[in-house]
C-alpha cells in the first residue's frame, strides 16, 4: 500500500472514530473550557503558593538552560550551593513528554497544552470504563463533573505533580479491568508504561494514593477466587515492570532521599486532618467564608486553610447516596463507591486512628485528605449510575441504611471519645461563630435550592419522565460545581511574576549571599533564586540534605530554607564566606564585593593561582598553578568549594582522579605541584545505571511472560 494510500485510510478511521463519538468531543473540551477559560488566556498561569516559587522557577529554568545555554540541566549551582536537580522528582526533569513540551511551547504553555490532553485522554477512558458497566454518556457526565472538577483539582492547580498523576486515575482503572477480561501482554505493558510515566511527574505521596486506589478497585470491582493467579501475576509484573522503567529516576532520588533531613526537619502525618465537623466541607463550599475572607488563616498551628477546601460536589453527595440507598439493582461499582468513600474518612481522620500514623506508609507523609480524590471518582461512578438508570430507582424500597449510617456513627464516635483534644475543641468553637456575615442570601438560598431540588426532581419522575429528569439532574450538576468553582479559580490563575531582586548580572555564576531587609521574601523563597543570574546558597527541597542543613545553620547564611531574614551576617563574616566560594553579599545598599580580587572562587588553596577556562554549572575547567609544595612530596591537596556528589568526575591533565568529602559539605582532590589543567564535570551515573538495571530487568521479564504464555498455549 502506498504512503498516500495509508494516510487516507488513516484519516477514514480517524473521521469514523470522531463521528462515532461526537457527543464525547463535543462535552468533554465544552466543559473543561466553560471552567478552565481563566487558564487560557494569554499570560495567565496557575499562579501562588508552590507554583510560584517551585514549580514555576524549576519549568523557566529548564527552558531557559536548554534553550538558551544548549545544556540539559543535571546540577545546578543556583540553589543549596549546588543541587542534582534531576533527582528531585517533583522538578519533573527527566519526564520525556515534561521535557518536550517545555522546549517546545514553553514553561508555561506546556503545561495548559498537557493539562488539557491529560483531561481530554483520561475523561475519554473514563467513559470507556463506564460503558463497560452500561453507563452510558449522561451517566459520564456527571461522573466526570464530579471527579475532574471537583475542589480537588481546582485547588491543587498549584501543585502541578500532584494533579499531572491523579488525573490518570481512570485509565489505570480502565486496563487493568481490560486485562482481567483478556490478559494480554500488550495491556500488561502499558498499564506499566502508564505508572511509570506517572512515576516521572514526581509526587511520591499521590503515587502512593494512587496505588491505594487501584488495589481498592480491584478488591471491590474485580477480584474473585478464580481469577487470583490472573491478579497475582498483574500485579506481581506490572510492578517490577514500571519500576524498572522509572529506576533512571527512583535510584537518584533515593539516593538524596537517604541522604535527606527530611526525619530531622519532622513530618506530622496528621497534619491536615479532619475533625468529624469538617467533613461538611465535602457539601458545603468554603465552610469558613470566601477564598479571600479566609485565604492563609489558620484553625490551629497544624491546620491551614488547605485543608478545608474538599467540596465534592452537594448534588454528587445527594445523587450516590441516593444510587446506594433506593437501588434496585447492584453492581460492583457500589462496592467501589462505599469502600472509596470509607478509604478518604479514615485517611481524613488520621489523627484519631490508633497505630496507622506510626506505620508506612503513612508516617511519611501529611495531608492525607488528599485521598479524596478516589472518593470523587467512586461517589461521581454512583451519582452517574443513577442519572443513567433512574428507571433502577424506587424511593419506596431503602436498602443498605446500615451501611450508609455506620460512617456517621465512627465521625460521631470520634467526636465523643476526642472532645478534650484541643483540635477538636478549636474547630467546635468555630462552628459556634461560624462566618455566615461572609455569604450572602443569594449564596445561602443557591445551595439550599440544590438541596431541595435533588428530591424533589426524583420525586416527578413519572410526570416529567426520566429522560428529561435525568438531562435536568446533568444540568443541575454542572451548575453546582460551575457556581462554586468561580471563586477558587479565581484565587488560583492570575499572571506570573518574576522576582523583583535586583538582577545581579556582573555576579553571573558567581555565589551572592542575601542580606537585606528590604528584599521581599517571597522573591527568595522556594526555588525562585533558580530565576537569577547568580548562585546561590538558598533553595528548596523535600530532599534537603542532613549535612547541608547543618553546614547552612553553622554558617549563619541569613536567610532560612523557609524565606525568612535572619539579619545576621555582619563584615567579621565576610571572610568565612570568601573562603567558601561567595563573591558578593546583596545588602540594602547594594552589592558588597568581597572577593579582594581572588577569581579563583572556588578553590581555597592561598598557594594556587590561575584561571577559569571554563566556568558553568555542572562544568568547570581551570588552569592552575601551585606556587609551593603541599607537604606531600610533589603531590597536594586542591581544597575546592564545590559540593561533593559522587557523581562528579575530575580529570587532572586528562587522568581521572578521587575526589575526597571535605569541610562538611565540599570536596578536595589531589594535584601534582606546578601548572595543571582540570576538568570538573557532572555524570549523572545514577540515570545510566538505572537505564542499564531497568533495561535488564525488563528483557527478563520479557522473557518469562512470553514462557508462560507460551505454556498456557500448549496447554489449551
Amino acid at each position: 500500500m502506498l504512503f498516500k494510500e495509508k494516510v487516507t485510510l488513516q484519516l477514514k478511521k480517524l473521521k469514523q472514530f470522531i463521528v462515532k463519538e461526537k457527543y464525547f468531543f463535543i462535552l468533554a473540551p465544552l466543559v473543561y473550557f466553560l471552567f478552565f477559560f481563566p487558564l487560557w488566556k494569554p499570560g495567565n498561569f496557575f499562579w501562588g503558593s508552590d507554583i510560584e516559587v517551585l514549580h514555576f522557577p524549576a519549568r523557566q529554568y529548564l527552558y531557559d538552560t536548554i534553550v538558551n545555554e544548549h545544556r540539559f540541566p543535571l546540577w545546578t549551582e543556583k540553589m543549596l550551593l549546588g543541587f542534582p536537580i534531576y533527582a528531585d522528582m517533583e522538578n519533573a526533569y527527566l519526564n520525556p513528554l515534561n521535557v518536550f513540551s517545555i522546549i517546545i511551547f514553553g514553561p508555561i504553555f506546556s503545561f495548559k497544552l498537557l493539562h488539557l490532553i491529560h483531561y481530554l485522554v483520561a475523561s475519554f477512558y473514563l467513559k470507556e470504563l463506564l460503558k463497560r458497566h452500561g453507563i452510558k454518556i449522561k451517566g459520564w457526565f456527571v461522573a466526570n463533573l464530579a471527579f475532574f472538577f471537583s475542589f480537588f483539582f481546582l485547588d491543587h492547580g498549584i501543585h502541578l505533580d500532584i494533579i499531572m498523576i491523579s488525573m490518570l486515575f481512570p485509565i489505570f482503572l480502565y486496563l487493568m479491568e481490560k486485562y482481567f477480561e483478556t490478559p494480554q501482554i500488550k495491556t500488561l505493558l502499558q498499564q506499566a508504561t502508564l505508572f511509570a510515566y506517572a512515576v516521572y511527574w514526581g509526587h511520591p505521596h499521590i503515587l502512593i494514593l494512587l496505588v491505594m486506589g487501584i488495589l481498592l478497585y480491584y478488591l471491590t470491582a474485580i477480584a474473585t477466587k478464580e481469577n487470583l493467579k490472573i491478579a497475582l501475576k498483574y500485579f506481581l509484573f506490572v510492578g517490577i515492570i514500571s519500576v524498572s522503567l522509572a529506576l533512571p529516576q527512583l535510584i537518584p532520588s533515593a539516593k538524596i532521599f537517604l541522604q535527606s533531613s527530611r526525619d530531622t526537619l519532622g513530618i506530622d502525618p496528621t497534619q491536615g486532618s479532619l475533625t468529624p465537623k469538617l467533613f461538611t466541607t465535602t457539601i458545603f463550599p468554603f465552610l469558613y467564608g470566601r477564598w479571600n475572607y479566609y485565604y492563609g488563616n489558620q484553625i490551629s498551628p497544624t491546620f491551614t486553610y488547605t485543608e478545608t477546601y474538599l467540596y465534592m460536589g452537594l448534588t454528587i453527595v445527594l445523587l450516590s447516596f441516593t444510587a446506594f440507598l433506593f437501588s434496585k439493582k447492584r453492581n460492583r461499582l457500589f462496592s467501589f463507591a462505599y469502600a472509596s468513600f470509607w478509604l478518604f474518612i479514615v485517611l481524613a481522620t488520621l489523627r484519631f486512628v490508633p497505630v496507622l500514623p506510626s506505620i508506612p506508609p503513612f508516617d511519611m507523609f501529611r495531608y492525607w485528605t488528599r485521598a479524596v480524590f478516589i472518593s470523587s471518582l467512586g461517589l461521581g461512578i454512583l451519582a452517574g449510575y443513577l442519572v443513567e438508570n433512574l428507571d433502577e430507582i424506587k424511593l419506596s424500597t431503602l436498602k443498605s441504611i446500615g451501611l450508609v449510617i455506620f460512617p456517621f456513627i465512627y465521625l460521631i464516635g470520634i467526636e465523643i471519645l476526642y472532645a478534650n483534644d484541643l483540635m477538636v475543641q478549636k474547630i467546635g468553637r468555630s462552628f459556634e461563630v461560624l462566618q455566615i456575615k461572609y455569604y450572602t442570601t443569594k449564596d445561602m438560598l443557591l445551595w439550599f435550592g440544590i438541596l431541595t431540588l435533588i428530591p424533589f426532581l426524583l420525586s416527578v419522575r413519572k410526570y416529567l419522565g426520566n429522560k428529561v429528569v435525568s438531562l435536568l439532574l446533568c444540568v443541575l450538576v454542572l451548575f453546582d460545581f460551575g457556581f462554586y468553582a468561580q471563586d477558587m479559580l479565581f484565587a488560583r490563575i492570575g499572571i506570573p511574576i518574576k522576582p523583583t531582586i535586583p538582577q545581579t548580572i556582573n555576579y553571573k555564576n558567581k555565589r551572592v549571599v542575601l542580606d537585606a531587609e528590604s528584599i521581599n521574601v517571597a522573591d527568595v523563597e522556594g526555588n525562585s533564586v533558580l530565576l537569577l543570574p547568580s548562585w546561590s546558597p538558598y533553595g528548596y527541597t523535600q530532599f534537603l540534605s542532613k549535612t547541608y542543613l547543618d553546614y547552612y545553620i553553622t554558617n549563619k547564611i541569613g536567610y532560612t530554607t523557609k524565606g525568612t531574614n535572619a539579619k545576621i551576617i555582619q563584615a567579621s563574616d565576610y571572610k568565612k564566606l570568601r573562603k567558601d566560594g561567595f563573591s558578593g553579599v546583596l545588602t540594602d545598599s547594594g552589592m558588597v564585593n568581597i572577593t579582594e580580587g581572588n577569581d579563583l572562587d572556588l578553590i581555597r588553596n592561598s598557594e594556587v593561582s590561575g584561571k577559569y577556562i571554563k566556568k558553568e554549572e555542572g562544568n568547570i575547567v581551570l588552569e592552575i598553578e601551585t606556587s609551593k609544595s603541599g607537604g606531600n612530596g610533589d603531590k597536594m591537596i586542591l581544597e575546592t568549594n564545590i559540593k561533593y556528589d559522587s557523581n562528579w568526575v575530575v580529570k587532572v591533565n586528562g587522568g581521572v582522579v578521587e575526589i575526597k568529602p571535605a569541610r562538611e559539605i565540599f570536596f578536595d582532590i589531589e594535584i601534582p605541584e606546578g601548572k595543571s589543567v582540570i576538568e570538573i564535570k557532572y555524570v549523572p551515573k545514577d540515570i545510566y545505571l538505572g537505564m542499564v538495571l531497568g533495561g535488564f530487568i525488563i528483557s527478563f521479564c520479557m522473557f518469562i511472560l512470553k514462557k508462560i504464555v507460551l505454556v498456557n498455549s500448549l496447554q489449551k
